[in-house]
């Protein structure tokens, strides 16, 4: 490696000489390892001093960098441009030498550190500040590849995570006891080769399964798209590698579970805070009915519209099954309750009726299973095994990658009827 410049006999070249000095011999690096290190050190110095340095390839295991600014000599009688003399050689270099200096990699691996800290931050914040920061005209679009580029260094190798997909699930199940882990792979005719494609997961933690077991059989659930809503809270970690991805839905549990904690912590009554606004709502109905007694505590109960129905509080049932289903006794059994209270008899307050699903201490009891923390990549015991997972294969579509659901074929109905088109409850006539 050398640096070489030409006779300075003129001052404005001598100190332009002394601009560079991080560039001497003693500031370049020592090693072939670092050829990168050098590659930004002689990029950052164009930046802030405005030099044109173009890197000239001389042959393949080298490059010549030259200036191709020039210097004004300044005489008595007139005034003579010459082309700068400054420029340097380096050996072994093995990377295309003709770039501009503020390239989309050269400015990706400047906000690794900040991309990682936030890799939400938008692309507009890291536009104005790397335009403050180098004082030159970047475009939108090369500041989207460069945090493009810095989220693929962030997230590592996407090949790499797949084989490291059986260290992770053994880690998770170390860290949290009865944890299921079951991962598919694509059909494999040579049963001797030592990688299979990687086609599904299946994670279900044990602190999860611990608290839905507590939780009992009966849910509303039925009534409530529950993985829709999940669906929508993972979003974010759906294009990341599969770790990642994996990572991003047990945080979010994680923290959702601190998060409902928290709100139990400040209940008090028997039941939850949403049972309980239901149960209010149910008591002000209770009114539009009548009911009759029939004996063996069965009642004849009569609501609006001649809707009459038979209510058995022996065994808490009614005839559309929403007791069961449910566990929240209805309208039509209120009305029993509170003739079987006008009669003196022993039936209890109507949150005892409740399914015990729904119980405060039950929902206590179901989030006491906290998700358990576990160990970086580095700290991983390595599964034995001598097969490694590759990514699936996987065929990119033409246009834009889409994010939503495809929606069934009865929902697909259900959002026309009759000539108008519905969503959520919401019509709109077609005017063509």
């Amino acid at each position: 490696m050398g640096n070489q410049s030409g006779s300075l006999g003129m001052e404005q070249c001598s100190r332009d000489i002394r601009d560079i000095e991080i560039l001497n011999q003693d500031a370049m690096p020592s090693d072939s390892s670092s050829d990168e290190e050098l590659k930004d050190m002689i990029k950052k110095h164009a930046i802030e001093t405005r030099r044109e340095i173009d890197f000239i390839k001389n042959d393949k295991n080298g490059i010549r960098a030259i200036c191709k600014g020039t210097i004004l000599y300044l005489s008595v009688s007139d005034h003579v441009e010459y082309k700068c003399p400054w420029n340097l050689y380096e050996s072994k270099w093995k990377q295309d030498v003709a770039w501009e200096a503020c390239t989309y990699k050269f400015l990706g691996k400047k906000i690794v550190q900040q991309v990682e800290s936030n890799p939400n931050i938008p692309t507009r914040a890291l536009h104005a500040q790397l335009q403050r920061e180098y004082q030159v005209e970047l475009s939108k679009m090369k500041v989207f590849r460069a945090k493009t580029e810095a989220m693929k260094q962030v997230s590592g190798d996407y090949e790499g995570k797949h084989a490291l997909l059986r260290d992770y699930a053994f880690e998770l199940q170390t860290r949290n006891p009865e944890t299921t882990v079951n991962i598919g792979v694509e059909t494999e005719p040579n049963t001797a080769s030592e990688t299979r494609n990687f086609k599904r997961i299946y994670v279900f933690l044990g602190p999860l399964k611990k608290g839905f077991a507590a939780g009992g059989a009966h849910c509303d659930g039925l009534l409530n798209n529950l993985c829709e809503t999940i669906n929508n809270q993972i979003k974010e970690g759906r294009d990341q590698p599969i770790i990642n991805c994996l990572k991003f839905i047990r945080e979010y549990l994680m923290i959702r579970l601190v998060t409902v904690q928290k709100e139990i912590d400040k209940e008090v009554g028997p039941l939850t805070p949403t049972t309980t606004t239901v149960l209010e709502k149910i008591k002000k109905d209770v009114a539009e009915c009548t009911s009759v007694f029939c004996g063996n505590d069965k009642y004849q109960v009569t609501g609006p519209r001649v809707y009459q129905c038979v209510v058995d509080m022996k065994n808490h049932t009614w005839s559309s099954r929403k007791w069961e289903l449910t566990g929240i006794p209805c309208k039509h059994a209120f009305v029993a309750i509170w003739d079987m209270r006008k009669s003196k008899k022993d039936v209890g307050l109507p949150e005892t009726l409740v399914h015990p699903t729904y119980w405060l201490r039950t929902w206590k009891e179901m989030y006491s299973f906290k998700i358990e923390p576990i160990n970086g990549r580095r700290m991983w015991e390595k599964y034995a095994c001598p097969t490694t997972f590759l990514p699936p294969t996987h065929h990119f579509p033409i246009g834009r990658p889409k994010k939503k659901r495809r929606k069934h074929v009865v929902e697909l109905e259900e959002m026309v009827k009759g000539d108008r088109a519905s969503l959520k409850e919401k019509y709109a006539t077609c005017s063509k």
